[in-house]
């Protein structure tokens, strides 16, 4: 027996499921709700989410049902892809937007630098790192966005929750919701 098993404690609480389907829809979501522990953990159509909250309440079921859309994605998707998911043709268009700006600040012509975006816009960019390191050593974006401020291309990247914590969220949610009220009024 492995001696540094005897250090660690168990405790085995319950852990209640919620198997839900959307009939009109065809989605479904399971959620284990572990009132003891605060934990919350999600398989569903749109992915699969988690998180313990170290201090919910007395009633982590109520605690549930009044937490904010916004709050919640950002529990949800702390320490997953999900929180900072990199949107990458919004970036691509901040990054235009950008060369045109540099270009009428220095009376160059957009067309020039054209290539090189569309060269940036063809890569498969699903890092918002990627992306900076694209549009910061090409050589023909050198020389006119490095006149500025380096971190002018940083501010191109747009990153935010994933679409599929979003509809996760906004689609599937609002359901167990619906459900653990329900459940808490004949409590």
């Amino acid at each position: 027996m492995n001696d540094s098993l005897n250090q660690i404690s168990s405790n085995k609480g319950q852990t209640e499921t919620y198997a839900l389907r959307w009939k009109d829809k065809h989605w479904w979501a399971i959620f284990y709700v572990d009132d003891a522990h605060g934990a919350l953990s999600i398989q569903s159509d749109f992915g699969d989410f988690s998180y313990r909250w170290g201090a919910p309440g007395n009633c982590f079921k109520t605690f549930l049902t009044g937490l904010d859309d916004h709050y919640l994605m950002e529990k949800l998707s702390h320490g997953t892809n999900h929180g900072r998911y990199f949107y990458d043709m919004e970036s691509v268009e901040r990054l235009k937007k950008l060369v045109r700006q540099k270009c009428d600040e220095q009376g160059k012509s957009y067309e020039v630098y054209e290539d090189a975006i569309e060269e940036i816009d063809g890569y498969d960019c699903r890092d918002s790192n990627l992306f900076f390191h694209l549009a910061y050593t090409n050589d023909d974006l050198a020389g006119l966005l490095k006149e500025g401020d380096p971190h002018e291309i940083g501010d191109c990247i747009v990153t935010g929750f994933s679409p599929h914590l979003k509809q996760f969220v906004e689609k599937l949610w609002p359901g167990f919701v619906a459900v653990l009220k329900q459940e808490l009024s004949h409590d």
